[in-house]
């Protein structure tokens, strides 16, 4: 019996490394991802796509060709939910469309043309479809969806007025896409119900001039600027409060994932600013240009941003949320940009 017995013992042994090894394992992949940042740079001669550690500050490109020939420039991309995939507008032979690449580059698929530059693809919350602008007959803009298993876009907007509607998001909870349009002679943001024959709805009818819709996580509000304005617009209500005013605008705002602050950069700085209101503006930075390209970490302790030096280099920098902490990540000649933090 005593040689079961210690058959026994080295079994349970066995069993508890086996279950620390795998443990470790998973905190280092989950460790990972939380430091993985993807941004655009032209460090390699074209606009490409690349994935940094910011802990380690280790970067690779993992950009494909689309053929032996062509390189894809890519100008603007976005993680997927699942951090499984990259949407991103790639421009080749001067066409700008709409490709899916696997996170770690091993796949690239070509899913709609766009033919626009500045499209910004937005993902479905369970990351089965994209939402995205086109350039149309006439040179109009119209907002389409694609599942990532679908071979034909569907046009959300054709038959709706106006010719220009840009920039969708989708809803935190799938169910609306919002994106702003000249429909009603102004600038104004729209929502619209992702069920087939839903009618656009007008949120802010001509009171102010909206552009860049941006859901905030729980999709109670909507951010949007006009001329240096920081508003947000609760769908349900369409009530419509002013957060913040500035002299010399912005064009971006990026919700904290918890919701409770949005930063955004103006006057060459970074800053937050409290969702409800309730505090001043805080200033982060203070001797670097900020571009308008910000990212909050998943858990929101830290941000990457894209800024210039007084020597005209533009490289990726984190921040504390509270200020504390400011690290330069990037330091190569070229032009780093557009981060965005692994989901």
């Amino acid at each position: 019996m005593t040689w079961l017995l210690r058959i026994a013992q080295w079994m349970i042994i066995g069993m508890t490394l086996s279950v620390i090894l795998l443990m470790g394992a998973l905190a280092l992949g989950s460790a990972r991802a939380v430091s993985t940042v993807a941004f655009i740079s032209n460090r390699d001669g074209q606009t490409q796509l690349y994935l940094l550690d910011v802990d380690h500050g280790v970067v690779h490109n993992i950009s494909r060709k689309i053929d032996d020939d062509s390189q894809l420039e890519v100008t603007t991309f976005s993680w997927s939910p699942t951090s499984e995939h990259i949407a991103y507008i790639g421009a080749a032979r001067l066409n700008f469309d709409l490709y899916v690449l696997d996170a770690d580059g091993a796949e690239l698929r070509l899913l709609a043309q766009t033919r626009a530059a500045d499209v910004r693809p937005s993902w479905s919350p369970d990351g089965a479809a994209l939402a995205y602008h086109a350039t149309t007959a006439g040179l109009n803009n119209d907002v389409f969806t694609i599942a990532l298993d679908a071979s034909t876009p569907r046009n959300l907007t054709r038959t709706f007025a106006g010719d220009n509607h840009r920039w969708p998001q989708w809803s935190p909870d799938g169910q609306q896409i919002a994106f702003y349009s000249d429909a009603d002679d102004a600038l104004d943001i729209f929502v619209l119900d992702t069920m087939p024959g839903a009618a656009p709805r007008n949120l802010t009818n001509g009171e102010v001039f909206a552009r860049a819709p941006d859901w905030s996580p729980d999709g109670a509000r909507v951010a949007f600027n006009t001329f240096g304005i920081l508003y947000t617009v609760a769908p349900d209500n369409r009530h419509i409060t002013e957060l913040l005013r500035t002299e010399d605008g912005f064009r971006r705002t990026f919700w904290s994932p918890d919701g409770t602050q949005l930063a955004l950069s103006w006057s060459g700085n970074l800053h937050i600013v409290s969702a409800d209101g309730s505090h001043p503006p805080r200033q982060l930075t203070e001797q670097l240009t900020v571009a308008e390209e910000i990212t909050w970490s998943p858990d929101g302790s830290r941000l990457v941003f894209s800024g210039f030096t007084a020597s005209g280099s533009r490289d990726l920098y984190m921040i504390n949320a509270d200020g504390s902490g400011l690290r330069r990540l990037t330091t190569h000649p070229a032009l780093d940009m557009a981060p965005a933090w692994r989901p």
